[in-house]
C-alpha cells in the first residue's frame, strides 16, 4: 500500500514537470517567433526606407535635369508634381523657391498607400546660373553716349566718353588725370552680385577681365607721353590702395626731374630698372601708397609682339591693344587661398569695337589668344596670396577696376574701351546642397 503510494506521487510529480517543461518551452518558442518576425519586419522597413531614400535622390536629379535643360535652352518647362514609376513606387516634387538658388524638396515614397510605407524627403539648392556668364557691365554698355557713372566710382579721374579726335572717331572712354582709379560699383546692381558669385564658388572669386587701351598721339613725337601705367586693377580691397594690377608700362628715361610725374619718382627701384623708351606689360601688387609696389613680374613687349609697333625708329603701343587677365582662386597647400594669374594680348590693326557684350573676344579663341604671355622668369601662370577674397560676403570690396598712371605734362589723354568681365560661373547646374529630413 505505501510502496503504491510512493509510486503515484512520483508519477504526479514527473507530470507536473513534463507540463512546465512543455509551458516553458511553449513560451520560447513564442519568443524567438517574435524575435525572427520582428527582425524581419526590422529588414523590411530598412530596405523600404532606403529605396525611399533613393527615390528622394532621383527626384533631386530629375528637378536639377530639367534646369539644366531650362538653362541651355530657355524653354519653359513645369517639373513640379508627383512621378510614378513602373514598380509603383514615386517621388514628389516641388518647388519651395525660385531663388536664387532654386530650392527643391523631393519626397521618395516607397510601397506607397500600403502598411509598410516608407517616405524620405530631401530639401536640395540648385544653382542653375551658367557657368561661365559675361557680366551686363562697360563704360557705356547702354549706349547713350554718357559715361555710366552708376556702374563706377572714379577717383582722382574725370571719365567721359568721348567719339571723336584722338578716340579715332568711335566711342572711347577718356580718362583725364595724372593717377586714379576707377572702381566698379556692383553692389547696387543686383545683375552684378559678385557676393553671390562667391558664394556659389564656395567662397572662392574667379574671373576674366578684358579691356583695350591707347595712350594717346597726336601723330608727332614730341606729342607722344613720355610715361604711362594703364590697365586693369583686381582684388581692390579694402580700398583702392590696396590691390593687385595688370599693365601697359613705359617710362623714359633721363627725362627732368622737375617735369616726371611723382608716381614715377617714387616707384620702387624695380620698376625703376624698366624706365627707358621700351614698353613692358607689368604685374604688379600694391598695398598703400607707390612706393609700396611690388613687382611681381614682368615681360619686355617688343614688335614681335601683337600689340606693339615701330614709329619715328621706337616701340610704341598699338592703339586699342587688348589686355586680357585670368584670374583663378584655388586652396593650395594647406588650405591656403591662392590667386593664379596668368594674362593674354591682342593687338589690331584697325579699330576693334565689339558690336555687343554677346561676341566678346575670351581665350578660348585660339585664333586671337594662340597662347598666354610668357613672363620674364619663364612664368605662365603667376601665385600670389596676399591679397584673396576671404570674407568677400562681410567686405564687399569693388573688387574690379582700372588705374591710371600717366604724363601730365603730355597730351593727358588715355582711352579705354570695350571693357568686359566674365564670371567663373554661378557653379554648375548639376551642383548644390541637400538637407535630408
Amino acid at each position: 500500500m505505501n510502496t503504491n503510494g510512493r509510486t503515484t506521487s512520483r508519477d504526479g510529480a514527473l507530470l507536473i514537470a513534463v507540463v512546465i517543461g512543455l509551458t516553458a518551452a511553449m513560451f520560447l518558442g513564442m519568443a524567438v517567433l517574435s524575435m525572427a518576425t520582428s527582425a524581419r519586419f526590422q529588414r523590411i522597413h530598412y530596405g523600404t526606407s532606403s529605396r525611399a531614400y533613393y527615390l528622394a535622390e532621383s527626384g533631386g536629379s530629375y528637378a536639377r535635369a530639367i534646369r539644366n535643360i531650362i538653362q541651355q535652352t530657355g524653354e519653359t518647362i513645369a517639373y513640379d508634381g508627383l512621378y510614378t514609376l513602373s514598380n509603383g513606387d514615386q517621388f514628389l516634387v516641388e518647388t519651395l523657391s525660385e531663388g536664387p538658388p532654386v530650392v527643391v524638396r523631393s519626397t521618395g515614397i516607397a510601397n506607397p498607400g500600403s502598411h509598410i510605407e516608407a517616405r524620405r524627403r530631401l530639401i536640395i539648392e540648385i544653382t542653375d546660373t551658367k557657368t561661365d556668364d559675361t557680366l551686363p557691365v562697360g563704360f557705356d554698355f547702354d549706349g547713350d553716349g554718357a559715361f555710366d557713372e552708376d556702374y563706377w566710382t572714379a577717383y582722382n579721374l574725370d571719365p567721359k566718353i568721348r567719339d571723336t579726335g584722338p578716340s579715332g572717331g568711335q566711342p572711347a572712354l577718356d580718362l583725364k588725370g595724372e593717377e586714379g582709379q576707377l572702381a566698379l560699383n556692383w553692389q547696387p546692381h543686383e545683375d552684378l552680385n559678385l557676393t553671390r558669385v562667391w558664394g556659389y564658388n564656395g567662397g572662392l572669386l574667379s574671373y576674366d577681365v578684358q579691356v583695350k587701351i591707347k595712350p594717346f598721339d597726336t601723330g608727332q613725337q614730341a606729342a607722344y607721353s613720355k610715361h604711362y601705367m594703364l590697365g586693369i586693377s583686381f582684388r581692390l580691397h579694402p580700398d583702392i590702395n590696396h590691390c593687385y594690377g595688370l599693365s601697359y608700362f613705359r617710362s623714359l628715361a633721363g627725362t627732368v626731374p622737375g617735369h616726371t610725374p611723382s608716381w614715377v619718382r617714387g616707384m620702387p627701384q624695380a620698376f625703376q630698372d624698366l624706365r627707358g623708351t621700351n614698353i613692358y606689360l607689368v604685374l604688379w601688387y600694391r598695398d598703400g601708397e607707390i612706393g609700396t609696389m611690388d613687382l611681381i613680374n614682368y615681360r619686355l613687349l617688343t614688335p614681335a609682339d601683337p600689340v606693339v609697333e615701330v614709329r619715328n625708329n621706337d616701340p610704341e603701343l598699338k592703339d586699342y591693344s587688348t589686355m586680357l587677365l585670368q584670374l583663378k582662386e584655388q586652396y593650395g597647400s594647406g588650405g591656403v587661398r591662392e590667386n593664379h594669374v596668368t594674362a593674354y594680348l591682342q593687338g589690331t590693326s584697325s579699330y576693334p569695337l565689339w558690336t555687343s557684350r554677346t561676341n566678346m573676344v575670351w581665350q578660348e579663341d585660339t585664333s586671337v589668344f594662340p597662347a598666354p604671355v610668357t613672363w620674364q622668369d619663364g612664368a605662365v601662370t603667376n601665385l600670389d596670396s596676399r591679397l584673396t577674397s576671404e570674407n568677400f560676403d562681410s567686405i564687399q570690396p569693388a573688387e574690379i577696376g582700372i588705374h591710371v598712371f600717366y604724363d601730365l605734362a603730355g597730351a593727358n589723354h588715355k582711352f579705354f574701351d570695350d571693357f568686359a568681365i566674365r564670371m567663373e560661373g554661378y557653379a554648375s547646374v548639376y551642383g548644390g546642397t541637400q538637407i535630408q529630413y
